[in-house]
């Protein structure tokens, strides 16, 4: 029994004496300066707005391994880690570590550099405010301009336009739930084909929370990418830009026979009202500014001679301009329009347009809008006001 039992033994011993013999282990470094014998994974967590690649995919232990790190202008990146162990920082900004006997998983930590991306290969931003407030009533819009690549018009109700996205780097400052899908300007979710020239978005202000964060703004149709450095600050503390006092000269000539105006409509009580509202206003501007979203000139139709109003416009918005005729029941200066009537068919078109040189634009709605861009507020702003 006991010998038996010897000779068992002493076979199996033999059996894998000669399995090492015959089936000898080779190195496999796995990589430059390797001394393992096995190799372990390497796995990139790429964070957005960086491009962070290593110089393997697999390594053995001991293996020096290097990370290259490329941020877009408006990231920068403040360390890189191993498995959370910081690399070292090269000179030339790449970073390195050690390869560790295990599977590794490399990291950046990153923050926004508070640089804006104002234009890439022809996309720019139309208007984007550095500055927003909270505001429980209102919609911050953004617009950007595809320039002399437009982009696929494809959208759908529930996400906007397909090919165009904005994401907020700091959820806490605008979450994502605070900005609105991105909208062409024509503004037709049932298109299915074809190109659009710009885009628009919003901000829901009453979402937002005091601090920053970088909006960035992606054409994937285009591979383009723009973006601005976007801060929440307390309501009513905002400082526009260049502000100037604007005197906008209004020329009328009526006709009695307009349709609307015959029949009880007292002449001697019909009231032009002009409107100049800010399209690129700021909610959160510092009321002492003297700059206000809407701002209004009434002036009766009796009265001969120069019409004048004197309004606050920042340079670089947008101003849209319309006009009515309307009949007031007590006195045309009624705060309340309650006391006004608007009379039928009382819209006016804007009609010509002169100002101070080539500096201003206007281009006019067939609604009797007129977008009005001021940028040289030395002469007067005239418009006039079709029949």
């Amino acid at each position: 029994m006991v010998k038996k039992i010897l000779v068992f033994l002493s076979v199996a011993l033999l059996s894998c004496t000669a399995f090492s013999a015959c089936s000898p282990r080779e190195p496999n470094p796995g990589g430059e300066g390797g001394g393992g014998v096995t190799p372990h994974s390497v796995t990139v967590e790429e964070p957005f707005g960086v491009e962070l690649s290593a110089s393997v995919s697999s390594a053995s232990a001991g293996v020096n391994v290097v990370v290259t790190a490329e941020p877009a202008a408006w990231r920068t990146v403040e360390s890189v880690s191993c498995n959370g162990t910081p690399c070292t920082k090269n000179e030339d900004g790449t970073y390195s570590f050690t390869m560790p006997d295990e599977n590794v998983t490399v990291t950046a930590e990153v923050k926004d550099s508070g640089e804006d991306v104002d234009e890439d290969d022809g996309m720019t931003w139309v208007f984007a405010p550095s500055e927003i407030a909270p505001y429980e009533y209102g919609d911050q819009t953004f617009e950007v301009d595809f320039g002399s690549s437009p982009v696929n018009i494809s959208a759908n109700e529930d996400d906007g336009m397909l090919y165009a996205k904005v994401t907020s780097t700091n959820p806490d400052a605008i979450p994502a739930e605070a900005i609105s899908k991105v909208e062409d300007t024509i503004g037709d979710f049932e298109s299915t084909s074809g190109f659009t020239q710009g885009a628009t978005f919003s901000v829901d202000l009453s979402k937002v929370s005091l601090g920053s964060t970088t909006l960035v703004f992606e054409d994937t149709d285009h591979d383009r990418t723009i973006a601005k450095y976007v801060t929440v600050t307390e309501y009513g503390t905002i400082v526009p830009g260049n502000v100037q006092a604007a005197e906008l000269e209004i020329e009328y000539d009526f006709n009695v026979s307009r349709p609307g105006f015959s029949g009880n409509v007292d002449l001697d009580k019909v009231v032009i009202i002009v409107n100049v509202s800010d399209q690129d206003y700021i909610y959160g501007t510092d009321p002492d500014s003297g700059c206000v979203r809407y701002q209004e000139g009434r002036f009766l139709l009796s009265n001969d001679g120069e019409k004048s109003m004197t309004v606050n416009l920042i340079e670089g918005h947008r101003y849209m301009i319309t006009a009515a005729a309307w009949q007031f029941t007590n006195t045309m200066d009624d705060e309340a329009q309650g006391g006004l009537t608007q009379i039928a068919n009382g819209s006016f078109v804007i009609g010509d347009y002169t100002g101070p040189g080539f500096a201003n634009s206007i281009e006019k709605d067939e609604d009797g809008r007129a977008w009005l861009n001021v940028t040289d507020f030395t002469q007067k702003i005239s418009v006039s006001l079709d029949r």
